[in-house]
């Protein structure tokens, strides 16, 4: 592979080419795609097999080409807390991952790697882990086999099973060990408050990370109409998730209304507990991702914050989850 492609974010950082930040990225992001559509059909990825996007774009991020060589010298200068590398299904993509992640290891020390990977096979997770990769996003994407088969599987005649996601995820457990995985959640796909905190809770049991994304309507992709999430259900989720992976609830003690949107935390003042560090509104997964607006635009709404809000800003996401009524 002669060629990378990086977030526009992470090449701005890098002084591979200018541009202006709203927020630097804390995690470098690089794409392998060898300029070729990915094998699946994800309704909502631009990569997909019968996307009309730029095949430079990944959400609403471009991802721009740079020699590798270039990259590679440029993160040895860089300061990340960690890099990330996006795989699209392809065979091709998947062995030259090898390659890659040698390099980067023996170029850039001791940097945290990371690989978000389709569901693929054991002896892919082997063969990182053995290279230095130490931890495994699996885009799971979905919060109910339904919505999966319909963007993911069958409905899209994508590659895909509920079933084999779930697999994958077992197996790059078995590999990498609890707290080592995370696991990719789209909001906004159709699914309830309930379906999402049901899989965060099936998760964490597990040992897995889980990582929540907003749903973005990216043009040309088939879910180019579909509507974002709203922010009121997104905080809900947000502080649900922040409450399950810390163990302070389970799922099974929030109280959801008929339709599955989560109306209330039984624990008295539950929101006293938490403060702006807590990193309930920010973007989570592996440690030192923060995805700069890989989600919104930085004029906001802001879903994901890529830094530690102000104690404003923290107050401001409490009262947008709906959930507690504040002076």
């Amino acid at each position: 592979m002669q060629s990378i492609r990086v977030s526009y974010g992470t090449a701005v950082k890098l002084k591979l080419m200018k541009g202006l930040l709203q927020a630097e990225p804390t995690t470098a992001y690089l794409l392998l795609n060898n300029d070729a559509r990915c094998d699946a059909n994800c309704a909502f990825c631009p990569q997909a097999r019968s996307s009309l996007t730029d095949i430079s774009y990944l959400s609403r991020i471009s991802w721009p080409s740079f020699k590798l060589k270039d990259v590679v010298d440029a993160l040895k200068r860089a300061c990340f807390a960690r890099i990330c590398i996006q795989l699209v299904n392809r065979k091709d993509v998947l062995r030259e991952s090898f390659n890659v992640i040698k390099k980067l290891r023996e170029s850039c020390g001791n940097i945290a790697i990371s690989v978000s990977s389709p569901p693929i096979g054991e002896e892919y997770y082997l063969a990182w882990r053995e290279l230095g990769v130490d931890m495994v996003g699996v885009s799971l994407d979905a919060a109910n086999q339904k919505i999966f088969d319909k963007v993911k599987g069958f409905a899209v005649k994508g590659p895909y099973t509920w079933e084999g996601c779930w697999r994958a995820l077992n197996e790059t457990l078995e590999v990498f060990g609890k707290g080592k995985v995370s696991v990719h959640l789209i909001v906004g796909l159709g699914e309830s408050e309930y379906d999402v905190c049901s899989v965060i809770q099936k998760v964490v049991d597990l040992g897995a990370v889980p990582s929540l994304f907003a749903f973005t309507p990216v043009k040309g992709t088939a879910l180019e109409h579909m509507q974002r999430p709203h922010l009121d259900s997104y905080r809900r989720i947000q502080i649900a998730r922040h409450l399950i992976a810390k163990r302070v609830v389970r799922v099974e003690d929030l109280i959801f209304n008929d339709e599955g949107r989560l109306i209330e935390i039984p624990l008295k003042d539950w929101w006293k507990a938490l403060n702006s560090n807590d990193g309930v509104f920010t973007t989570c997964g592996c440690p030192g991702c923060n995805r700069p607006f890989y989600n919104e635009e930085p004029k906001g709404p802001i879903y994901n914050y890529p830094y530690l809000l102000s104690d404003e800003e923290f107050v401001k996401a409490l009262r947008e989850s709906l959930l507690v009524k504040m002076p």
